[in-house]
């Protein structure tokens, strides 16, 4: 599977605010605020940078959970970058919190 360029330009960017000392709930927040990154994710990437199937994120619809998405159509679905990477700061787990 061949990785699209915004998946990999969402890693990149998640580096560098990581490197710039952003991290956990904080590195995802700054990523909402991103512009170089776009303004949507299609299903495909999302399910990509989450690391799972575009059927798991498809099941994720059908039972009503987050990330919150638009749909365009029955087979385009697109997840807004601030909603998508406020999600991924909400489900972030740290484990060095005590």
């Amino acid at each position: 599977m061949q990785t699209s360029s915004n998946v990999q330009k969402f890693g990149e960017r998640l580096a560098h605010h990581v490197a710039n000392g952003n991290t956990g709930r904080a590195a995802y927040m700054a990523l909402a605020a991103d512009p170089t990154l776009p303004i949507n994710f299609t299903s495909e990437e999302a399910a990509a940078i989450v690391g799972v199937t575009g059927h798991a994120m498809a099941k994720r619809r059908a039972r009503g959970q987050a990330p919150s998405y638009i749909a365009i159509s029955s087979k385009s679905v697109h997840y807004p970058r601030v909603l998508f990477c406020e999600w991924l700061a909400s489900v972030f787990v740290d484990r060095g919190a005590a």
